[in-house]
């Protein structure tokens, strides 16, 4: 588990410049041309009310994206 500070504040629908932010902290803390280079699987957890739902990934990607404490429910996790 790595936590990592951003600068983007959110009013609503900041979760894609917030995703970017947080892959390019990742890259400088590890030294990596990608977030991805870390491992097969990446969990970003935003604070809520970041976007609209509960959580989202992409179909064969190595990210997936949740809001606020729904990092902690397995059954999210699964889903995703």
């Amino acid at each position: 588990v790595v936590e990592v500070k951003v600068s983007t504040k959110c009013s609503g629908a900041c979760d894609s410049g917030m995703r970017e932010e947080v892959n390019a902290a990742l890259q400088n803390a590890f030294g990596v041309n990608s977030a991805r280079q870390l491992a097969n699987h990446v969990m970003q957890c935003h604070p809520e009310g970041s976007f609209n739902g509960i959580a989202y990934a992409y179909i064969n990607h190595w990210l997936s994206v949740y809001s606020n404490n729904w990092c902690r429910f397995t059954s999210t996790q699964l889903h995703e």
